[in-house]
């Protein structure tokens, strides 16, 4: 999510002056692009159309941001700008989402974002109980970039800063570190595939198989980025913190069983075989997915779910902990979940997950205030 400080006193055809200069060129530039490509198919076209949605979407929620102006008018004018629908959800939260050709660009903003204790907002609740609920603010993406500034603070310091909006950002910024030599090792699929025991900040550029039978194992504290995909072979295990700009894929079958002690940010699909058994009593497993998660059956373990939509085989699936799904339209199989008693959330920050998250508030004497904040646009 990004923030920016309130400034008043532009009327919108004075805002809307300033940024089209901005929107016609980087427009152009990608036309530009495409046109130049040998290789002219529908699937390029559709990149053109994501990112020119994405540009429209992304300067009508800066413009919000910046002028934290809410007023029915004004954003009624700036949807007919920027071709993008303006909802509200509620009295602070309102939904942005502009059409393409077989699915929507959708982000949300909230006009009064209040920090609140990430124990008590998500992980107390299994996610079924009747007045749970899961704010649109809070997603795979929001809980990462709330953790990496605090992450990088700590452990590599003399890293330059940064503030994050979107997983490709994070993504982004330590390929740039590692590439420079920055506190972030790189490694290879060949250093890892059969199995290793990493005591440093690691990076991948490209898919990760771990071979049957292996651990891959990060040491406490440490992180390991993959840019690709992260494939389990049968019997093989993980443990530590992984973020995964691609697939997370534990395949397994016959008599083998494995283990995933981990937390785990995965930008895509998340598939998972049975046979497999997540966490300790000490060490939960976390599983946050922008996309869909599906579990096979024999599958047991302390462990928490984040996912687009989640469908559970059903036979023999035993968890402790929560299962939180962000599209309530979605199609849903939930496992019957029980409550964890023993989380220790003072162990969060070395199983790389934030203390606190932001939510929308309705009452400006709850949690501390964080002014105007939105999340990145996603694919919906």
């Amino acid at each position: 999510m990004h923030i920016l400080k309130h400034k008043k006193g532009m009327s919108l055809p004075t805002v809307l002056g300033i940024v089209t200069f901005l929107i016609g060129t980087t427009a152009t530039f990608l036309s530009y692009i495409v046109f130049q490509s040998r290789v002219v198919d529908q699937s390029l076209e559709r990149t053109e159309s994501y990112q020119n949605a994405m540009i429209r979407m992304e300067t009508g929620l800066n413009i919000m941001a910046r002028e934290n102006n809410f007023d029915p008018t004004f954003l009624s004018e700036l949807e007919a700008y920027l071709n993008v629908t303006i909802e509200a959800q509620n009295s602070s939260l309102y939904m942005v989402t502009t059409a393409l050709s077989r699915t929507t660009l959708k982000s949300y903003i909230t006009s009064s974002a209040i920090s609140v204790n990430t124990a008590d907002t998500i992980f107390d609740f299994t996610g079924q109980e009747n007045d749970f609920f899961l704010s649109p603010l809070v997603t795979p993406t929001t809980l990462l970039t709330s953790y990496m500034p605090s992450y990088m603070d700590t452990y590599l310091p003399d890293a330059p800063q940064e503030s994050f909006l979107s997983f490709q950002d994070v993504i982004d910024y330590v390929q740039n570190l590692a590439s420079n030599n920055q506190g972030f090792s790189i490694y290879t699929n060949a250093d890892l595939e059969n199995g290793a025991s990493l005591s440093d900040h690691a990076y991948v550029n490209g898919n990760v198989t771990i071979k049957r039978n292996k651990l891959l194992r990060i040491e406490d504290n440490k992180a390991l980025v993959i840019n690709g995909d992260l494939t389990l072979e049968r019997g093989a295990d993980i443990e530590g913190n992984f973020i995964v700009n691609g697939n997370f894929l534990v395949k397994n079958q016959g008599n083998d069983y494995q283990s995933i002690i981990a937390t785990l940010y995965v930008y895509g699909t998340v598939d998972i075989n049975k046979q497999t058994t997540f966490g300790t009593l000490i060490r939960p497993t976390f599983i946050f997915t922008e996309k869909s998660m599906e579990i096979d059956n024999q599958t047991t373990g302390i462990a928490y779910f984040m996912a687009e939509s989640l469908i559970a085989k059903q036979g023999n699936i035993a968890l402790t902990g929560g299962v939180y799904v962000m599209d309530p339209d979605a199609s849903t199989i939930k496992p019957i979940v029980e409550s964890n008693q023993d989380l220790d959330e003072s162990l969060f920050f070395d199983q790389a997950i934030p203390d606190v998250v932001v939510v929308e508030s309705t009452d400006p004497e709850t949690g501390t205030s964080e002014g105007v904040k939105f999340t990145s646009p996603k694919l919906s």
